[in-house]
Parts: C-alpha cells; sequence; structure tokens
C-alpha cells in the first residue's frame, strides 16, 4: 500500500468532518483536545485510572 491509498488519520477525518459541518476553528480544536484525552485516559492503562 503506498501513502497515497492510506487512510487519513483520525484526527484528520475529525478535523474534515467538522470543516464540512462549518463548525468554528475553536470548536474544532476543542473536540480535538477532548478526543486525545478520551484516548489517551482509554490506552490500556497508561492514562490516569478513574475509580
Amino acid at each position: 500500500m503506498d501513502a497515497h491509498s492510506r487512510l487519513p488519520k483520525l484526527m484528520d477525518r475529525v478535523k474534515a468532518i467538522m470543516r464540512v459541518k462549518r463548525y468554528s476553528p475553536r470548536t474544532e480544536k476543542t473536540y480535538c483536545c477532548w478526543i486525545q484525552l478520551f484516548i489517551h485516559v482509554n490506552d490500556g492503562g497508561t492514562g490516569p485510572h478513574w475509580p
């Protein structure tokens, strides 16, 4: 598989969808931060642990 046929990464897809839906740049940034935090917390135990 070459570089041109790969699927875009998750955050690139999220940003593209938000731009199509005309979300503000600030909202896009906030949502991306929340997604990154969610992934960090739920990535197999390396993030903070919830009770």
